[in-house]
């Protein structure tokens, strides 16, 4: 089923990657599976899962490529010129 919230739940659950959540396809089968049964909307699947979250929900309220997306991808002002000083003449590379 949906790969959104698994993925989130993987790269927030802790300050690294949770791979055994992740990697738990008996729990996420059973929760999209719950979901599937309940006829409930998409929106309820993190509810369903018993960990309501935030990141899920406000995914799903920019459902098109927004602002909201276009914001997270780097544009040409974003990269910005990095300056080191060397000792011996102070360039900037």
């Amino acid at each position: 089923m949906s790969y959104m919230l698994q993925w989130i739940n993987y790269v927030t659950n802790n300050k690294l990657t949770d791979e055994a959540d992740f990697n738990n396809f008996k729990k996420w089968d059973s929760i999209n599976t719950a979901w599937y049964k309940s006829g409930k909307s998409f929106r309820s699947l993190d509810t369903i899962s018993g960990k309501p979250n935030k990141i899920f929900q406000r995914w799903l309220d920019h459902p098109g490529y927004d602002t909201y997306w276009q914001k997270m991808v780097p544009y040409k002002e974003d990269f910005c010129q990095h300056q080191h000083s060397h000792s011996d003449n102070n360039r900037i590379l």
